[in-house]
């Protein structure tokens, strides 16, 4: 791990689906990236977070997309919300299962393979945090990376601070 700006991170991985982006009501608004937000951390593994959160609801959403960095606390949370479909809510955690796409005509003709939210969860958690997702359907999508701005030592324990 390494210190890294997450502002930075963000703004990277979202200027790059921008880029790469082929429907044109999809538009990428980003709140919160514009001061530093210092962290250590691996910052290869969060902008794959950052770029599979995007990437999805880029790919499902069909409206705008909000990417919202909010580093004024000891955690890091960065929110990418959408105005598509939604989520059923038997399905929100079973999204973060290997191999798992929801069974609709949307999902099954935008392809993937269904391992973008595992693999997301799964790196947020060997870095000291979380991917969790809100739902409304109808309305849209919510999921947010959680992560701490200091690493842990081995043990789980978060560093001491003094003062």
């Amino acid at each position: 791990m390494t210190e890294a700006d997450l502002a930075e991170v963000v703004r990277d991985a979202v200027a790059t689906l921008d880029a790469l982006k082929t429907a044109p009501d999809v538009e990428l608004h980003v709140y919160g990236a514009e001061e530093t937000v210092p962290a250590t951390t691996d910052h290869r593994r969060v902008r794959q977070i950052i770029a599979n959160l995007v990437g999805n609801a880029v790919k499902y959403a069909g409206g705008p997309v909000g990417v919202e960095l909010d580093g004024s606390q000891e955690w890091v949370e960065c929110h990418v919300r959408d105005r598509g479909p939604g989520i059923p809510p038997d399905q929100l955690e079973r999204i973060f299962e290997p191999f798992v796409r929801l069974d609709s005509s949307t999902s099954r003709s935008r392809g993937g393979t269904g391992l973008g939210l595992a693999i997301s969860r799964r790196y947020a958690r060997l870095l000291g945090g979380d991917v969790t997702v809100e739902s409304v359907m109808g309305e849209g999508s919510s999921f947010t990376l959680r992560l701490p701005r200091h690493p842990r030592d081995p043990s789980g324990r978060a560093p001491e601070t003094t003062g």
